[in-house]
């Protein structure tokens, strides 16, 4: 419960208070309902230009056995959010792996 912490911490009167909850709630499609919840946007595509180098084959890392279903449970959320999508490049095999960019 973010509001009523920040509420507390804050020391807002109950006028404040009432005003800062009215704000949120007018503008609550701005904020994030869930962690999978990073809106979209459309305006910029990219590719990744692998030149004339073939494809990487290595087996995937499995998971450690005591995380069970987790890593497949997250991969079916993150899929239903559209935060992540199957790729159809020459480089997938098929499987799901995590790709992960540092940069």
């Amino acid at each position: 419960m973010l509001f009523l912490s920040t509420v507390e911490e804050a020391h807002l009167s109950p006028t404040m208070t009432s005003d800062f909850k009215d704000l949120l709630i007018q503008h609550q499609d701005t904020f994030a309902k869930s962690y999978t919840d990073i809106g979209f946007c459309d305006l910029l595509q990219h590719d990744i230009d692998t030149a004339d180098a073939a494809p990487i084959q290595q087996p995937p890392r499995r998971p450690p056995l005591a995380t069970g279903t987790a890593e497949d449970d997250l991969i079916a959320e993150m899929l239903a959010a559209d935060v992540i999508e199957l790729s159809d490049s020459h480089w997938a095999d098929g499987s799901y792996r995590f790709c992960v960019d540092y940069m």
